[in-house]
């Protein structure tokens, strides 16, 4: 639910269970999205940074009853230190060259952000699988990377850029962290097909696909050392697709 209110779509819940409960509605019917405001206070102000849920000095800060608007200073600076975000980026006014300074900070990668900047986000997006991701195994550290998917006549696409380096093959994970099933349509590396059976994993029709470790092993064999990776595939949740197997 928490990933809804990310999403800035409806969230309803009927209880008061969930820690963010207040940021949601309790009628079926609305429509209205997420409070970006009370999102805010919930992940800066409400939820303590675990490194700081051990900290004697900080609790006994707590303890001395200091005022929300404290709180949420404290938090903030404390994640902007721990992050080595510098401060600086809190003087620029426009939301999206600041997001670029930060995720600059996190060290994310300059040519993806780059694209990032001056791509449109897909027209239509089916929120029950938002984002897929690849990760790239052969680096001295396996490099991971997430983007949203694009939905059109009951087909995802998904679309990736990056620098091959000396990865000869890449695993994709359609539904990263969500189980359901998906049937591989087609895949194009540069714009030239990928025969489906060179896919390890993969499997004609629909196949299950387990929360997180769901993949399939995609071969890279181009020379070009900047590889376009597009997915076309389809997606059963797994009630649908026990439905399926059963009729």
């Amino acid at each position: 639910m928490l990933k809804v209110l990310l999403w800035n779509r409806t969230a309803v819940v009927m209880k008061d269970t969930l820690g963010f409960s207040f940021l949601c509605s309790r009628n079926y019917t609305t429509t209205d999205n997420a409070d970006l405001k009370g999102l805010n206070y919930y992940l800066i102000c409400y939820l303590v940074p675990s490194a700081l849920m051990f900290s004697d000095d900080y609790w006994k800060w707590r303890l001395t009853n200091p005022e929300e608007s404290e709180i949420y200073k404290r938090h903030l600076n404390f994640l902007f230190d721990e992050l080595k975000i510098p401060k600086e980026v809190f003087k620029e006014r426009d939301a999206e060259k600041r997001f670029l300074q930060i995720m600059k900070s996190r060290g994310a990668d300059e040519e993806l952000l780059a694209v990032i900047n001056k791509e449109v986000v897909p027209g239509s997006v089916n929120f029950d699988v938002t984002t897929s991701k690849i990760v790239l195994p052969n680096n001295e550290l396996p490099k991971s990377m997430w983007r949203i998917n694009e939905y059109q006549n009951g087909y995802y696409k998904s679309c990736f850029r990056f620098k091959k380096d000396k990865n000869e093959s890449i695993e994709f994970y359609p539904l990263d962290d969500v189980a359901g099933s998906c049937c591989l349509e087609a895949v194009k590396i540069n714009n030239v097909e990928v025969p489906l059976s060179s896919i390890s994993g993969y499997k004609k029709g629909f196949k299950y696909m387990p929360k997180i470790s769901g993949h399939y092993t995609i071969p890279i064999r181009t020379k070009d050392e900047t590889v376009v990776l597009e997915c076309k595939w389809k997606h059963l949740k797994t009630k649908d697709f026990l439905n399926q197997i059963e009729s």
